[in-house]
């Protein structure tokens, strides 16, 4: 059937259906962060009420295997005790990525001395989010120059190969700019919540010691 198309329009319908293919995954990959992150949220809704005891090993493991992120308990719980509990676990997850844990003192701290620099934060979200329509604009461009000279060119091989990387850069950005979305947007406060939980939690081992 589709040599029969191929042979009755020429490559331009082969030209078409790779470049739209490719159209369709863009706006695709734009959205399908939210959609996941709803999916995620029924799941962990289901988990949660199976009656089972909730204890430190269970919250890591049902939160690992929900948002694919491994939060201490600590942080879990403190983010269980917010009235917006799962979206503040969705947001922990994704801005995990971009913070040190230091399990002693129960503390949190940005992975690099710039992301705590809230402007430079917002300027690698633009970035990445630039980054994003610049490879998928290559990934087009790469895909319609592939089907132009056709599989039986090595150039046609190579620069089908080229739209392929490109697409999978171009998701890459998109993940990276969703994770700097958040942290422009909540990162801050949950460092300093974090922080000030595990200093509060501090004292009171303190008082009970003495």
């Amino acid at each position: 059937m589709l040599e029969e198309v191929i042979k009755t329009g020429g490559g331009s319908f082969l030209i078409f259906g790779v470049v739209a293919a490719l159209g369709f995954y863009a706006v695709r990959g734009v959205f399908g962060l939210h959609g996941r992150r709803g999916q995620h949220r029924k799941e962990f809704l289901e988990l949660w009420s199976d009656g089972r005891e909730r204890d430190a090993l269970w919250l890591q493991m049902a939160v690992r295997h929900v948002f694919g992120t491994y939060l201490p308990t600590p942080v879990i719980r403190l983010a269980l005790s917010r009235p917006d509990s799962s979206q503040s676990l969705i947001d922990l997850s994704s801005l995990w990525g971009l913070m040190v844990y230091d399990s002693a003192s129960q503390k949190v701290r940005w992975r690099q001395g710039w992301h705590a620099t809230l402007p430079w934060r917002r300027f690698a979200r633009v970035a990445l989010m630039l980054g994003y329509f610049a490879a998928m604009s290559a990934a087009v461009g790469g895909a319609y120059k592939s089907a132009l000279l056709g599989p039986g060119s090595t150039m046609g091989w190579i620069y089908g190969f080229f739209a392929a990387i490109m697409a999978g850069l171009a998701f890459l950005c998109l993940e990276h700019e969703d994770r700097f979305g958040v942290s422009v947007r909540v990162g801050d406060d949950w460092v300093k919540r974090i922080n000030r939980a595990a200093q509060r939690a501090r004292k009171r081992r303190s008082a009970s010691a003495s």
